[in-house]
């Protein structure tokens, strides 16, 4: 009774304190007599960083250091942090000072005073007069620029917690977005928005490429095309239902009808092509099932169904034939030079049989294809397509012989 007397008055004591006054050790004091008060919920045992106890607070003295700490923060515009709480306020380490304040803050119904995490990952506390002023700042602030604004050199020029900005901008709704760290104020996407819509406009397309220019990402530009009613929407292209789809369509089925090809880069957007040829080849594919296409920055070229069944009727035969009769003469020459060193009878008896076997395997069936995926390389697709050239003459105005190529290769040179 006269320690818990003595505690009341001073509100606090130390273990070696409570050992002189009781005349016991202070371990004693610290393990036995100092938990029993703190079962009682009057005090609290203060512990060191070891968890040792060695000290033990009233929940008196606590409750009234925190009511003047709140109306401090209540009243006054600073920001304390927790640090210096815990040692001006309380004299308690920083993780029971958070406990103390976590407890009132909860307890608080208005709000006044708000615990705030710092960008240094500690904590800082803050009344509802600082708040106010702060966030009055930062709107003010953030809604009188018309660019995107990076948040982390625009808080720290001012002084203020990145966090705290990036919060305040999110709370307050404000009428642009936040991307990561940079905020895209309305006005600005506006203009952004009328851009992209006006390049649809005047090209009958616009693309992630462009949109990018402009620091518009591809969701941004398709959500900026949404209400398009002839906006045909691609992976990264937007592309005009009648202004480019449309006339696509109609030249791919003329090139069908007529059993003739289609130079894609006159119905293609070039920056299409030339930064987006994946989302070419999946509308070529879309109106064009049947067809064969290669598309490529340095052209896009259609072949209509028929007209790859007149030239591998026609063409693929005889550029076979001539391929296979150069292999064949390839490798009899190699073999010769490797009997060049063998003796004279050796060498007469294993030529006349080479020749005997390069004489059948120059006999090749016009219309067979026969060992052809074991004879592919480079020299049949060129082989290809002189023979398609001179089927199609028409063929030689199209520039890119590199896209006639890979045509060949899709056309006769896969499975």
């Amino acid at each position: 009774e006269e320690f818990a007397a003595y505690l009341k008055e001073r509100g606090r004591l130390m273990a070696n304190e409570a050992s002189d006054l009781l005349d016991v050790s202070e371990d004693v004091a610290r393990l036995r007599i100092f938990p029993r008060f703190a079962e009682e919920k009057s005090c609290m045992c203060v512990k060191e960083s070891r968890g040792e106890v060695t000290e033990v607070v009233t929940a008196d003295l606590i409750r009234a250091r925190t009511d003047q700490l709140w109306d401090t923060l209540c009243q006054g515009d600073d920001v304390q942090t927790l640090a210096q709480i815990a040692e001006r306020v309380y004299h308690l380490p920083v993780s029971q000072t958070l406990q103390i304040l976590e407890r009132r803050v909860a307890e608080d119904e208005n709000g006044r005073v708000r615990i705030l995490l710092q960008d240094n990952g500690c904590h800082a506390v803050m009344g509802a007069t600082a708040r106010e002023r702060l966030e009055r700042s930062v709107i003010d602030a953030v809604q009188a620029v018309d660019n995107p604004l990076e948040v982390t050199p625009f808080a720290k020029m001012n002084g203020w917690e990145v966090c705290w900005v990036s919060q305040i901008i999110t709370d307050a709704q404000m009428p642009g977005e936040l991307h990561g760290d940079t905020y895209v104020p309305k006005t600005y996407m506006d203009r952004q928005r009328c851009a992209v819509r006006e390049f649809f406009a005047i090209n009958g397309f616009v693309t992630a490429h462009f949109c990018k220019s402009l620091g518009v990402l591809p969701s941004q530009m398709k959500a900026y095309m949404i209400d398009e009613d002839e906006a045909v929407v691609l992976q990264n292209v937007v592309i005009h239902k009648t202004r480019v789809l449309e006339p696509l369509r109609a030249a791919v089925q003329e090139a069908i009808d007529s059993s003739s090809w289609l130079d894609l880069q006159i119905y293609l957007p070039l920056d299409l092509l030339e930064h987006h040829s994946e989302d070419a080849r999946g509308l070529v594919e879309t109106v064009a099932p049947n067809c064969t296409a290669s598309i490529q920055a340095e052209g896009a070229l259609l072949l209509s169904p028929t007209m790859l069944e007149n030239a591998q009727k026609n063409c693929l035969p005889a550029a076979i034939h001539v391929f296979v009769r150069k292999k064949a003469k390839e490798r009899y020459d190699e073999k010769e030079a490797e009997l060049a060193s063998t003796t004279k009878d050796e060498a007469e008896l294993f030529s006349a049989k080479q020749k005997r076997k390069l004489r059948q395997t120059s006999k090749v069936k016009q219309d067979s294809t026969s060992g052809l995926e074991d004879m592919i390389d480079e020299e049949v697709p060129e082989a290809i397509v002189s023979s398609l050239l001179e089927f199609y003459p028409d063929l030689k105005e199209f520039e890119s012989r590199e896209v006639l190529l890979e045509c060949s290769r899709v056309a006769f040179c896969t499975e």
